[in-house]
């Protein structure tokens, strides 16, 4: 961890800790910008570890997240789900300014890996328009 956020070292890693185990659950976090560019680099160290599919992945999970849900979950349905990804698991949006002290927030969410099923899609549209080109001729 680069950031110190004016916290001491244990207070700064509950924190994190806290953040990762809150995205796992709820695939979405709203929080400021340097909590956030903070967590994508967790949330990828996490995932990362999780893919590993043996007992030392699996109790290093157990020891970092505090939701035995949140493990179960990251190893049933987000492992699967980013199977053939590497890394940059999450999206980050900038969403203005707080408030009450007009801090810089942001939204991390894990990313669904639909997105290359309507790749796939357009290709076959798009041979298919060829093939109904080549016919008409």
């Amino acid at each position: 961890m680069d950031r110190k956020f004016g916290r001491k070292k244990s207070n700064r890693e509950h924190m994190m800790r806290n953040l990762v185990t809150s995205l796992i659950l709820y695939e979405r976090v709203t929080t400021t910008e340097p909590k956030a560019k903070e967590l994508k680099r967790e949330i990828d160290r996490v995932i990362t570890i999780a893919k590993k599919d043996d007992l030392q992945a699996h109790r290093r999970i157990l020891g970092y997240v505090f939701d035995v849900n949140a493990a179960k979950k990251l190893k049933e349905v987000l492992v699967p789900r980013y199977q053939t990804r590497t890394s940059g698991y999450t999206k980050f949006y900038h969403s203005g300014n707080r408030l009450g002290d007009a801090a810089p927030m942001a939204i991390v969410e894990l990313i669904a890996e639909e997105v290359k099923e309507v790749k796939e899609t357009k290709k076959v549209v798009k041979e298919e328009k060829k093939e109904a080109v080549k016919a008409s001729k």
